[in-house]
């Protein structure tokens, strides 16, 4: 019986320490490498993007560049010790698009610089506020071979 108490003991203790692990791990900071590529957008505040929206992101060692919805943008951007800091000067296009799109764009662009904390899953981004509400989420766009 005794025997029995101790393995149960050690098999919770062990137990426990893995969902630790996993906790840990799933709430680790991803390195700028993991943010680096493309991205397309599939929300922005909360909100599913348009259809006809062609929203993305690029991310290289410190450019920032994609499609906000209508028009090209471009800039810089730094990622250090999981802090991400956009320069909220985006240059970009000045196309037309339809009147949902450009909503979408100005919401995009003026919700893209207030990005300051960054989760990865899987191939899922999420750009978020400094209340960790998730801001702009995006899925990796898949290499072209």
């Amino acid at each position: 019986m005794i025997a029995l108490m101790a393995s149960l003991r050690l098999a919770l203790v062990l137990l426990l320490g893995a969902v630790l692990v996993a906790c840990q791990a799933a709430g680790a900071v991803p390195s700028a490498a993991e943010l680096q590529g493309s991205w397309r957008v599939e929300t922005i505040g909360g909100e599913p993007t348009v259809s006809e929206s062609r929203a993305s992101l690029t991310f290289l060692e410190s450019e920032l560049s994609g499609n906000a919805s209508c028009n090209r943008f471009f800039g810089s951007y730094r990622y250090d010790d999981g802090e991400l800091f956009i320069d909220p000067e985006l240059a970009g296009t000045k196309m037309m698009c339809s009147p949902s799109v450009m909503a979408q764009e100005n919401e995009f662009l003026a919700l893209l610089p207030q990005a300051i904390r960054v989760a990865i899953s899987g191939d899922v981004l999420q750009l978020m506020d400094g209340d960790g509400q998730v801001l702009i989420s995006a899925k990796r766009a898949e290499e072209k071979q």
